[in-house]
Order: structure tokens, then C-alpha cells, then sequence
């Protein structure tokens, strides 16, 4: 019960550290010694695994998969919106290739953890 309250409180962290990214202009985001497509992969499946760590004894896995492609979609269309970002469906793409990497490591992690998904 504390892994999953743990994983949540980080899981709303991490997102709030995404979304604020996404609005910050271009030039002064943080320099990163990765590949632009590998960061939104791996922050994606960070995000994954913390919601389904946290949520998956609320909501189906499915359920939680579509609301993180939402929310990759979603900052994509506010990066369209704003004059110093740019929409891209590599973007997109990388996004949901994190996701859908994170869904075979649920599993196992749960087991590691001995965390109950019933």
C-alpha cells in the first residue's frame, strides 16, 4: 500500500515535471546528452510504470495506457498552440513507444515488489 501511495505521489511529480517542460520554450530547456526521441521514450515508460504501479488495482491496464497516449497526444497539440514549440509526431510516436515498453516490465516489477494487482 505505501509502494503504490509512493508510486503515485512520483508518478503526479513526474507528470507535472513533463507538462512543465513541454511549455518552457525551446532554448531554455535543460541540456540533455540524449537523443531527443530516446528522452521521451524513457520518460514515457517511467510514467507508465509509476501510473500502473499506482493504479492498477483502480483501473484496467488498457484504461491507463489510453489516458497516458492522451496525455502524450495532448502536449503535443499545447506545443502546436504555443509560438516558441513545435508539434511532431516523432513526438508522438517515442511517446507511446515508452509506454508500450514499460507494459512487459509491469509484471516482473510487480513480483519484485510483491505488489498485489488483485
Amino acid at each position: 500500500m505505501i509502494l503504490r501511495r509512493l508510486a503515485g505521489v512520483l508518478f503526479w511529480l513526474s507528470l507535472l515535471v513533463v507538462a512543465w517542460l513541454v511549455v518552457m520554450p525551446q532554448e531554455s530547456l535543460p541540456s540533455v546528452k540524449l537523443w531527443d526521441k530516446a528522452a521521451h521514450t524513457l520518460a514515457f515508460l517511467g510514467l507508465m510504470l509509476l501510473c500502473g504501479i499506482a493504479y492498477r488495482q483502480q483501473l484496467k491496464l488498457s484504461t491507463l495506457v489510453l489516458l497516458l497516449f492522451a496525455f502524450g497526444v495532448a502536449i503535443e497539440i499545447v506545443q502546436y498552440l504555443l509560438p516558441h514549440r513545435q508539434f511532431s509526431l516523432l513526438d508522438m510516436a517515442a511517446n507511446s513507444l515508452g509506454i508500450l515498453a514499460a507494459l512487459p516490465l509491469m509484471m516482473p516489477i510487480e513480483r519484485l515488489l510483491r505488489i498485489q494487482t488483485t
